[in-house]
């Protein structure tokens, strides 16, 4: 493991004799060793060395959870914005038996989906359903990130879990719609009013916020960086 996070530091970028056996180290026995060697590979890889891209692509499907997490992340950080394979790979990780791999695969989509690719979007809203209140709150990261703003039906979608999950899934979709609503959406609004007596204190400070990111007096930009403060 040692090893495998050593090279990070020691090669330069697109070094391929480095990546050569940093790839080695992907069929390792230990576990352990094939995290850290996927992660490495991501560190030291070329941009868009398509390879490399493809060895850590292989490892979404190993046989160990943290080994796929990894994956997921590596993948994200070798692709190209919009690459259509590793848009499938990833959309296909995102139904992982294992919901830490499918929140780190949902987290990876947003950084190569382009805002508005449906197929992308048809992935995340899936998973709104999820037996994983991570993974739901997940989504909801996710959707704020690459549905289109100002969407009448992801914003009821959106709308329906503030008003109906689990406090921390609440709190999620208020955030989300305070990206994805445009000033003056009066859904939104109602949601934000509704959720503005949420017996939880987290929700209620999300709500407050939402309000005040649609309002129609041009308050949106200076509340949104607000939205991820405790």
């Amino acid at each position: 493991v040692a090893a495998a996070a050593a090279a990070t530091r020691v090669v330069s970028l697109g070094d391929r004799q480095a990546a050569e056996a940093v790839i080695a180290r992907l069929a390792d026995y230990d576990a352990r060793v094939r995290c850290a060697a996927v992660g490495a590979l991501a560190r030291i890889a070329a941009a868009g060395d398509a390879a490399c891209t493809g060895f850590a692509m292989c490892s979404l499907a190993d046989g160990d959870a943290s080994v796929r997490q990894a994956a997921a992340t590596a993948v994200a950080r070798m692709s190209a914005k919009g690459d259509a394979t590793t848009l499938q790979a990833l959309s296909t990780a995102c139904s992982d038996d294992v919901s830490s791999v499918r929140c780190a695969s949902l987290a990876a989509l947003t950084c190569v989906a382009r805002q508005g690719h449906q197929p992308s979007v048809d992935v995340v809203l899936e998973r709104l359903q999820d037996e994983s209140l991570d993974v739901q709150s997940a989504a909801l990261r996710a959707l704020a990130i690459i549905a289109q703003c100002g969407d009448g039906d992801i914003i009821r979608v959106v709308a329906a879990k503030a008003v109906d999950a689990a406090a921390p899934v609440r709190r999620e979709a208020l955030v989300a719609l305070s990206k994805l609503a445009k000033p003056g959406d009066s859904r939104s609004l109602r949601v934000a009013s509704k959720a503005a007596s949420d017996p939880d204190p987290g929700v209620r400070q999300a709500a407050g916020q939402l309000s005040a990111a649609v309002r129609k007096d041009g308050s949106r930009t200076r509340t949104w960086p607000r939205l991820w403060t405790k």
